[in-house]
């Protein structure tokens, strides 16, 4: 699932465009943990459809447990900004660790 509500068209993750389905899944489901994952094709630089032919591929995972004191919306949407905000990070990391 993207928290973004789909993938973004620069090939990057996209932290000011936030849906509300992931954070509302998770409100709705009370206490979880949420494995946020982020797989990158060493060779793409933008968006694309697909992997360029034998690329190579970095992963990261982070196990969050989101919380918030919000409710309704404002939960989800704070919910989804968590988990959305571990995924940038984690792609930031990548880019840092990039020659």
């Amino acid at each position: 699932m993207f928290p973004e509500g789909g993938r973004s068209r620069s090939g990057r993750v996209d932290a000011a465009s936030i849906a509300h389905g992931v954070g509302r899944l998770i409100k709705d489901l009370g206490d979880c943990r949420v494995l946020c994952v982020y797989l990158r094709g060493d060779a793409q630089g933008t968006w694309s459809n697909l992997p360029a032919a034998g690329d190579t591929f970095t992963i990261a995972t982070c196990l969050v447990e989101p919380r918030s004191a919000l409710r309704g919306l404002r939960a989800s949407r704070d919910l989804a900004a968590q988990v959305l905000g571990h995924l940038a990070e984690m792609e930031r990391a990548y880019w840092a660790g990039r020659p």
